[in-house]
């Protein structure tokens, strides 16, 4: 079979260096219809920039190597995440290559499943090792679309002790531990952390029932972004990224009329005004409050730092 009829049927190979597809893919990617995306590896030109492709690629250039970070949840929960790179690891030093980045890293076997022929990190291992890095997008969609939950991290975690990078692991672990479905709700949360506001969960799960004039009930589950329950009171992370459409205008006021019928009270605010002003929007939410959940006194100073680990600096 010629290489051309090997490529359009599966658009990555890999060859050998010697023989007649290795002249074929020489003539090939001399005449623009393949590309050498890494060693040994051969893809069809009009896959050059198609994610999936160099997941396969890659596969094919270390096939022992095990997919993580976005690449390993586009293989198996998010098809549509983006990717900048694939990201392996491999316990020795491997080269970084254009789109293809080599990590001295091993995961136990418990963290390791067989995805599209190849060991693939789980979403939860995958989620450790964006959250290291500062890919809060990917772990908050994993997190969001119920790919992971915030236990399944904190369990992979426990799975590997005595590593170098234990700090920022543990880091993760927290940041993730109330559900956080944006980066500005990470942040949210950290914050009440860091200034003791309790009785809250993130993204809790609620349903509402009504009842028609017909005397149909029908049910609707919504997510409260942070939910103080005793309070009734649900604050609400409005951010540009899901809220700034006619469509998420209409769901938002439909989510409002629906809790406050039942009694919720419903707090917007939006990530900028929480970091412009942080010690004010405590000061809103502690004063809805039960005395329990309130903190004793809140920091005089308050200042967003995302370049902390903390993400708030107190004073």
């Amino acid at each position: 079979m010629e290489l051309l009829s090997i490529l359009h049927a599966q658009g990555v190979v890999s060859l050998p260096s010697a023989g007649p597809l290795s002249r074929q893919a020489r003539r090939a990617v001399a005449n623009g219809l393949a590309v050498r995306p890494l060693p040994g590896v051969v893809m069809d030109a009009a896959l050059v920039d198609n994610p999936d492709a160099w997941i396969r690629a890659a596969r094919c250039w270390r096939p022992d190597a095990v997919l993580t970070g976005r690449a390993a949840l586009r293989a198996q929960c998010l098809p549509r995440i983006s990717l900048d790179g694939v990201d392996l690891l491999v316990p020795h030093t491997l080269s970084d290559r254009p789109r293809v980045r080599g990590h001295r890293e091993t995961l136990p076997d418990e963290l390791v499943i067989t995805v599209r022929g190849g060991p693939t990190a789980t979403a939860a291992a995958a989620c450790l090792f964006l959250g290291e890095r500062g890919d809060w997008d990917a772990v908050c969609l994993a997190l969001r679309k119920r790919k992971v939950a915030p236990d399944q991290i904190e369990a992979a975690r426990a799975m590997l002790p005595r590593r170098r990078d234990a700090q920022a692991l543990d880091r993760v672990v927290r940041l993730t531990r109330g559900n956080p479905w944006s980066v500005a709700e990470i942040e949210m949360q950290e914050l009440w952390r860091l200034t003791r506001v309790t009785g809250w969960r993130g993204n809790l799960e609620t349903v509402v029932r009504s009842e028609d004039e017909r005397h149909w009930i029908s049910e609707k589950t919504y997510y409260l972004d942070g939910a103080f329950q005793e309070e009734m009171l649900d604050v609400e992370m409005n951010g540009r990224e899901f809220h700034d459409t006619s469509e998420s205008f209409e769901s938002d006021a439909a989510k409002i009329r629906a809790l406050t019928a039942i009694g919720w009270t419903v707090m917007p605010v939006t990530p900028t005004q929480m970091r412009q002003d942080p010690r004010g929007f405590l000061e809103d939410v502690v004063s809805r409050l039960h005395r329990r959940h309130r903190p004793v006194s809140l920091p005089r100073n308050i200042t967003y730092r995302p370049d902390l680990p903390g993400i708030w600096e107190l004073g």
